[in-house]
């Protein structure tokens, strides 16, 4: 539904302004709510991938803002089906499809009781999944082994300043991607300092796929001693050869800084039916060689991906993206992912290497109904341009402005004169009405599309 204002080209009017008085009741102190168990355990292996995730809390939870992230590592997010209980104390999480087997599975939720009050204690923590089997390359499609070694900073944002370092988690992974002619039955890596190497497992991506990942890192400091910059040493077993190959993490690779939305109230009611624009703080030193994802996930999808390789990649240096109008559904509830990837890496015949550190932003969106709030129009006035007038509107929100002689025929009748979009918090338009002077008629101004 749209919402429209009617205006007179013949008369001007004095906006009137209604002010209302909200009276707030202070609550008592009171605990916050905290996750009592899960089910599977925290580190838990070996779980179906097929199994139900189940989260029981302390006290009844709000449960239009009690959410869970499933992730697998660096950083895919896994659909799940959520179902509470009757007393709203317990939140069942089914995969949907199931969870990759093989792998770890990192979840997340954030969440605040009835009262508003928000989610405190251990709000994350990993399991593994089992299944699996050795395996080789995809025929036909890798030419050469790619080796990965990522440390990646994990970060949640629940308000409209950047998140505090202690909100951190922090992560690392060592993966493998075999070639096509190569089969793998086991392999190791070393990491620096460190006196014994560590297995690789196979991954859920494929079965050419191997990977060891350490996610449960929650000082920085303590991480970056355990994982630190070097020469990281893979040893592959298997056909028709064993390989071995290094990667190497520069000590002058810098982890990129916190990417945090600097629109983040705006990310909280927006308009499903309008273009939204992600506005973020520059990265520091960002270049055109670093990579920036958005990914906005719902449901059973993942509904907006900004490109992680090719021509059209959010480059270090952006610093917003906009999201089509439509793209979400209105009154609806979003998780969203901004992530900071800088790489180093190398490429001979027959493998390439790549070392990554990643910083990135997990956060809520929620979307309002399409209606808009009706445009404040002030300052008419006729100008050599035409008429013109300051609008009061939503940031990116369309505005059509339509003309008639007769105000009382169906808008489908009223001629579209122009359509703009609003820069800010307000717009200064000029409607260019000289070919109807000296003839009586209508404004009208329609939020759009």
């Amino acid at each position: 539904m749209k919402t429209n204002l009617l205006w007179s080209c013949k008369h001007s009017a004095t906006p009137v302004v209604a002010a209302v008085l909200f009276l707030m009741a202070v609550p008592l102190a009171k605990a916050q709510p905290t996750i009592l168990s899960t089910v599977p355990a925290n580190f838990a292996s070996g779980v179906s991938p097929s199994a139900a995730v189940v989260f029981t809390f302390s006290e009844s939870m709000d449960t239009a803002n009690t959410s869970a992230q499933f992730i697998s590592p660096p950083f895919s997010m896994l659909n799940t089906t959520p179902a509470w209980s009757a007393n709203n104390t317990v939140l069942t999480c089914t995969p949907t499809p199931a969870f990759p087997a093989n792998t770890n599975i990192v979840w997340s939720v954030t969440g605040q009781n009835p009262g508003g009050m928000s989610l405190s204690g251990s709000s994350s923590g990993f399991f593994t999944t089992g299944g699996g089997s050795g395996g080789g390359g995809i025929s036909g499609t890798n030419a050469i082994t790619i080796l990965t070694v990522d440390k990646f900073y994990f970060y949640q944002q629940t308000n409209s300043s950047p998140p505090a370092a202690t909100n951190a988690n922090h992560e690392f992974t060592a993966g493998v991607g075999l070639s096509s002619n190569q089969v793998m039955t086991a392999g190791t890596v070393s990491v620096p300092g460190a006196s014994s190497p560590t297995t690789l497992n196979q991954s859920a991506s494929g079965p050419q796929n191997f990977s060891f990942i350490d996610f449960n890192n929650p000082d920085q400091t303590t991480f970056e001693q355990k994982y630190p910059q070097g020469n990281y040493v893979f040893n592959l077993t298997g056909k028709p050869a064993n390989f071995q190959a290094t990667v190497t993490m520069p000590t002058t690779t810098a982890q990129p800084n916190l990417p945090f939305i600097t629109n983040y109230d705006a990310a909280q009611k927006i308009n499903a039916a309008q273009p939204f624009t992600f506005s973020w703080g520059a990265l520091q030193n960002g270049t055109s060689s670093d990579i920036i994802v958005l990914t906005i996930s719902g449901g059973a999808a993942t509904l907006f991906q900004t490109p992680s390789a090719g021509t059209n990649v959010l480059k270090g240096t952006a610093t917003s993206v906009t999201i089509p109008a439509g793209t979400l559904a209105a009154n609806s509830n979003y998780s969203a992912v901004l992530v900071f990837f800088r790489s180093v890496g190398t490429t001979n015949a027959t493998d390439a290497t790549i070392a990554i550190r990643a910083s990135g932003n997990v956060f809520t969106i929620n979307t309002v109904g399409a209606t808009s709030t009706p445009p404040g129009v002030s300052n008419p006035a006729w100008t050599s341009g035409g008429l013109a007038f300051d609008v009061a509107s939503s940031p990116n929100q369309v505005l059509n402005v339509l003309f008639s002689t007769n105000c009382s025929l169906p808008i489908a009748q009223w001629q579209k004169i122009m359509t703009t979009n609003s820069p800010g918090s307000s717009v200064h338009i000029t409607v260019p009405l000289q070919a109807k002077a000296g003839t009586a008629g209508f404004v009208r101004l329609q939020d759009g599309p």
